[in-house]
C-alpha cells in the first residue's frame, strides 16, 4: 500500500484475478458481465455498457482488507 492510497500496490492485478475467478459474473446479482476486449452491440448506450462492466468491491467496505473472501 502506498501512503496515499488504502489499496495495495497490486490492486489492479488482484481485482482482475478475482473477476476471472468469478467468470466475469457479479457475485451479488449473478449477471454475466463484459470481459476485456469483448465486443458489445453497437446500439448499447454508455449506461448499458457500464451496467455490464464488472467492478470489484470490498464486502466490508475496507479497501485495506484485500483478503480473497472480502
Amino acid at each position: 500500500m502506498s501512503s496515499s492510497s488504502p489499496y495495495p500496490s497490486n490492486w489492479k492485478e488482484l481485482s482482475l484475478e478475482l473477476k476471472k475467478k468469478a467468470n466475469w459474473t457479479c457475485q451479488k446479482c449473478g449477471r454475466k458481465c463484459i470481459e476485456p476486449g469483448q465486443k458489445v452491440p453497437e446500439d448499447w448506450t454508455v449506461s448499458k455498457r457500464m451496467a455490464y462492466t464488472l467492478q470489484t468491491h470490498h464486502w466490508d467496505r475496507d479497501p485495506s482488507n484485500s483478503s480473497e473472501d472480502n
